[in-house]
């Protein structure tokens, strides 16, 4: 997974643009890491992200992001963003798999 960030990286050096597809792969690589420092990169990958003016967050990063807290033990951090998804000043509408993720982290708590 550090190879892909280091291509991240690599392609902003050759002034190609990552895009949210780059961004979510790299994100669900992390998420679905047995890595001990995975919640660290997934955080800083996510604020990386955040601060590219070139990209937004889309539903897949949002359900990225709930199933990193659902593994994480974090029920409420999950809830919190779908309540975020939910509320009708948001650009990103959540789907049945949204629900099912927030559901799914309380059951794993």
């Amino acid at each position: 997974i550090g190879e892909a960030e280091s291509m991240l990286d690599s392609m902003r050096e050759n002034g190609v643009q990552p895009d949210i597809t780059t961004y979510n792969t790299i994100l669900y690589a992390w998420v679905n890491s047995d890595a001990r420092n995975a919640a660290v990169r997934v955080k800083e990958l996510y604020d990386k992200m955040k601060a590219d003016p070139h990209v937004e967050g889309d539903l897949i990063t949002n359900n990225t992001l709930m199933h990193f807290y659902s593994k994480s033990g974090n029920p409420n951090a999950a809830e919190n963003l779908l309540s975020d998804m939910c509320s009708p000043d948001s650009k990103i509408d959540p789907d049945s798999i949204s629900f099912n993720t927030a559901i799914g982290a309380w059951n794993s708590s």
